[in-house]
């Protein structure tokens, strides 16, 4: 990821490395720290007890190698379901699913009853890996 600002280029190291500052494997077990999370997001249906689909939107968070998911949810309603959800929106003629897209997230713990896999949007830092 190389910007160019004012005549120079510049490398956004972190986007390039798709850093984040727990890993996945972390965030699959429930630990870490979930401050800036680089995967790819998509929309999905899987809700749980804890996660109501009445009152939460349910997002795919897939690891930048990959190989690990967790769940994300956001509380319908709220600013960040507004940020998060107009990056799906799905297409008005074919009612197409839509893609995944390249997505650096603040997460948070949910309620002890949630699965430790299981993790709420608290802030959509922006969409791309890049630092804007």
């Amino acid at each position: 990821y190389v910007a160019q600002v004012e005549g120079k280029l510049l490398l956004d190291w972190k986007a390039t490395t798709a850093f984040g500052t727990a890993t996945f494997s972390e965030l699959g077990s429930g630990t870490g720290d979930s401050s800036e999370i680089r995967g790819e997001m998509s929309p999905a249906t899987y809700y749980s007890p804890s996660y109501p689909e009445e009152e939460y939107r349910s997002y795919r968070l897939v690891s930048p190698d990959g190989s690990v998911i967790v769940w994300c949810y956001v509380r319908r309603g709220t600013h960040v379901e507004a940020a998060v959800a107009s990056h799906f929106q799905a297409g008005e003629i074919l009612r197409e699913t839509p893609s995944p897209r390249k997505i650096t997230v603040k997460l948070e713990r949910g309620p002890e009853s949630a699965l430790p896999n299981q993790w709420v949007v608290a802030e959509m830092l922006h969409i791309d890996w890049a630092t804007p």
